[in-house]
């Protein structure tokens, strides 16, 4: 993608990390549009490879779901707190160019669902421990190099 290449190892740096999250069984074709498989980014969010071997959700270290306080209505967005950390509730594949995973257990993950069961919304908060230890280990091993 442009100047810059995929990650493709856990603590690969200057490099683009990139998915879009579908739950079982959503319909790609409400977001795939003139895009191919072959032109979207897919770096597992647990294992931080490219591959399209399955991650069981018992290596999610922590998803942290959102739940909506009190809505106000001048405001285009809710008034949110942070639930607790929830281990093992997301598995994640890349297949067909986007993150496949099971649907969620509790609600906080279904703010902002868009057409065909994308969760694009919500994966940070699906995929929040695992996003940042992977940031801290990367940044860790680029300031080991310099």
């Amino acid at each position: 993608i442009g100047d810059f290449e995929v990650c493709v190892t856990p603590e690969q740096t200057q490099c683009i990390i990139g998915y879009n999250v579908f739950i079982e069984g959503g319909d790609l074709s409400k977001f795939i549009l003139s895009n191919t498989p072959e032109k979207l980014v897919c770096v597992n969010p647990l294992t931080w490879e490219v591959t399209n071997d399955k991650a069981d959700a018992y290596l999610n270290e922590g998803s942290r779901p959102v739940r909506v306080k009190q809505l106000f209505f001048n405001s285009f967005k809710p008034h949110t707190v942070s639930a607790p950390l929830e281990k093992g509730a997301f598995s994640a594949q890349c297949k067909d160019g986007v993150v496949w995973t099971n649907a969620p257990r509790t609600s906080g993950f279904d703010l902002a669902v868009f057409p065909g069961k994308n969760y694009h919304g919500s994966e940070s908060s699906m995929f929040w421990m695992n996003t940042r230890r992977n940031a801290e280990k990367r940044l860790k091993h680029f300031l080991s190099r310099t």
